[in-house]
């Protein structure tokens, strides 16, 4: 089997899928994932959420980004950031602060403040983004890798909430040795406990 080409095959398949979703369409299926995520118990308790700033055609988690920092309980909320071709850390923001720098995930920020930083065993909560997903919480990324080398420094108590369309969960995802896996797959019809 040739993972490498299986996985380009598949982020083909379903970055066109992806696209191809109505925007009308597109729009309600967003809101009505805002509204599992945000019911969910864990994210009205967690004290430090990971989440990332939708790109391009990836699912839209909540409807403003500010919905995260206005919880009840009110989380620090990290977002990714890129410090090399092969180094990502979380950094923690604030509701007011400019996040105009989260608008290219991949772009190197090499000068951030390191007192926002966020260490890993902080997190309590990930979303974590995915081109495709099983149900076993198997996950095909971007193919950046980023998200492969950081999830095995998490805690094993961090909740790992793969975050997607409903088109996007398939029977299987190709993947190898480095490959992480997430706890929970969240869609705008369902919450998938990965088995």
């Amino acid at each position: 089997m040739d993972t490498a080409n299986d996985k380009a095959v598949l982020r083909k398949q379903m970055r066109a899928i992806r696209k191809a979703i109505e925007p009308g369409r597109r729009a309600k299926l967003e809101t009505e994932l805002e509204t599992r995520l945000l019911s969910l118990s864990a994210m009205r308790h967690v004290k430090c959420i990971a989440a990332y700033c939708p790109a391009g055609s990836e699912t839209r988690f909540v409807t403003n980004l500010d919905k995260l920092f206005e919880l009840e309980q009110g989380p620090t909320v990290a977002f990714p950031i890129v410090q090399s071709q092969t180094s990502m850390s979380f950094y923690r923001f604030e509701i007011h602060d400019d996040r105009t720098i989260l608008a290219n995930p991949t772009q190197p920020v090499p000068d951030i403040d390191a007192g926002r930083l966020i260490e890993p065993s902080q997190i309590d909560l990930m979303l974590v983004p995915g081109i495709a997903f099983n149900e076993r919480g198997h996950r095909l990324g971007q193919g950046g890798g980023y998200y492969d080398r950081y999830l095995p420094l998490m805690r094993e108590d961090c909740m790992l909430i793969g975050v997607a369309f409903d088109e996007q969960i398939v029977d299987a995802v190709p993947c190898d040795a480095n490959d992480m896996s997430v706890d929970y797959i969240i869609t705008p019809t369902r919450l998938i406990t990965a088995y």
